[in-house]
């Protein structure tokens, strides 16, 4: 036993200059009872020893099947070799999230998540380890949000989660769903599939997500409904995630009077307001704009009521929102006031568009050609409108439920926008730029 607790002293080092991000680390140094139990799996591990490798199942598993697992150890040892850990993503009393490293992996890395039992706290409740290829571009180490997201697929789900899991999506879509009649086939379908047995069998989150969202989709394709495996308790550093600069990954003016706005996002904050009036202050001498939406994914329709707001000299109507029963909820309208000064009438607006361009920036896209106050240039976009609510079904599964339409939802969800100039869409700013003179 005494030798045994070394390898908690050296798996406890070896670790401690690699902790990132972690509930408890109120010294610098985690003795939480799933960091521990990984660094003794590792310890074990490396050794290639049997004895050392038997005595960690017995210690931390409940009747572990010892021959059987050793085993599996040792097909690892030749497809692994060693093992070192990179970053703990995660770290808290009852469960640890590590990135990690093999030797005879050298284009992807590992993701141990190991959780401890409730009720037996010094035992584990599931270990799981996942491969992820590295980037090919860079060497850049994967960020902790999706190192969390993947760790977050490979949870072991049973009967019983599968049950609740299947029963609460089912009454969701029944209870919110846009279309009641569709929400109402939808829950019947997972309900009938639930009887029928096609998702017993499943092992992971991430397979019965998909499964699930398959099932959906296939009913009434609408690209905001999905089912994801997403555990709400873990922390997401969302640092990096969203787009740089609020989603202005870039703006400039060509050759002289051309303004070029690259947006990939429509931000909500007043920050990503405030920075967009310097954006567009700054082209306001251009005697062109051109709205590059290629990569845009969607966002909110407060930066839409804005940029909107200032090739509008009147307040216009953008678009209403209906709920499930017909009932108007809200109408969206360009800024009545702006902080900056509007563009003239006269000056021509050129939207670039691809398959990725969705939500509110198909609204945006849809409402300034609806009033032919620009002209559409790219590929089709993807037909993602319908207004989504994010829904945590239980504390693995999390739902988007389209739960309102526009008034343009109808044609456009699942079809998309066509743009009046149909061209590739990597060619689209070329295409833009030669068309207008410059």
């Amino acid at each position: 036993m005494k030798q045994y607790l070394s390898f908690i002293v050296l798996s406890v080092l070896s670790l401690l200059s690699f902790q990132t991000h972690s509930q408890r680390n109120d010294s610098g140094l985690s003795g939480t009872r799933s960091f521990l139990c990984a660094g003794n799996y590792i310890e074990a591990f490396n050794s290639k020893n049997k004895n050392q490798l038997s005595q960690f199942l017995v210690t931390y598993y409940e009747d572990p099947d010892v021959n059987r697992k050793i085993e599996l150890e040792k097909m690892l040892w030749k497809k692994w070799g060693r093992i070192e850990p990179v970053r703990i993503a995660y770290d808290s009393e009852r469960e640890t999230i590590i990135l990690m490293l093999a030797s005879k992996m050298p284009d992807s890395y590992l993701i141990f998540d190991i959780k401890m039992k409730d009720n037996i706290p010094e035992k584990i409740e599931f270990f799981t380890r996942t491969g992820i290829n590295k980037e090919e571009k860079n060497n850049s180490i994967p960020p902790d949000h999706q190192v969390l997201a993947i760790a977050d697929r490979a949870v072991p789900v049973n009967d019983s989660i599968i049950l609740q899991t299947v029963q609460e999506i089912a009454e969701v879509y029944d209870s919110l769903y846009y279309i009641p009649e569709t929400g109402r086939k939808i829950s019947e379908v997972l309900q009938s599939n639930l009887r029928k047995g096609k998702y017993d069998g499943i092992k992971k989150t991430g397979a019965l997500a998909d499964s699930i969202k398959k099932d959906i989709l296939d009913c009434h394709f609408d690209l905001h409904s999905w089912v994801e495996a997403d555990r709400l308790m873990l922390p997401r550093d969302l640092a990096g995630v969203s787009s740089q600069n609020f989603g202005f990954e870039e703006f400039k003016i060509i050759n002289g009077d051309m303004g070029y706005v690259k947006l990939n996002e429509f931000s909500q904050s007043a920050n990503a307001r405030e920075y967009a009036s310097l954006v567009l202050d700054s082209l306001s001498c251009c005697s062109i704009l051109i709205f590059d939406l290629r990569d845009n994914f969607g966002g909110y329709p407060e930066m839409m009521e804005l940029l909107s707001g200032y090739f509008f000299p009147v307040p216009a109507r953008i678009n209403t929102l209906y709920d499930r029963n017909g009932n108007i909820v809200d109408e969206i309208w360009t800024l009545d006031s702006i902080p900056g000064k509007r563009f003239d009438d006269s000056i021509p607006v050129i939207i670039l568009t691809s398959n990725k361009t969705a939500s509110a920036a198909e609204g945006f896209t849809d409402f300034f050609k609806r009033t032919k106050r620009a002209v559409i240039i790219g590929d089709t976009t993807s037909g993602a409108r319908h207004p989504a609510e994010e829904i945590a079904i239980n504390p693995l599964f999390v739902v988007s439920i389209p739960y309102l339409r526009g008034e343009e939802s109808e044609g456009m969800e699942g079809k998309g926008i066509a743009p009046d100039i149909q061209v590739p869409a990597q060619e689209a700013l070329k295409y833009a730029v030669k068309i207008s003179g410059n």
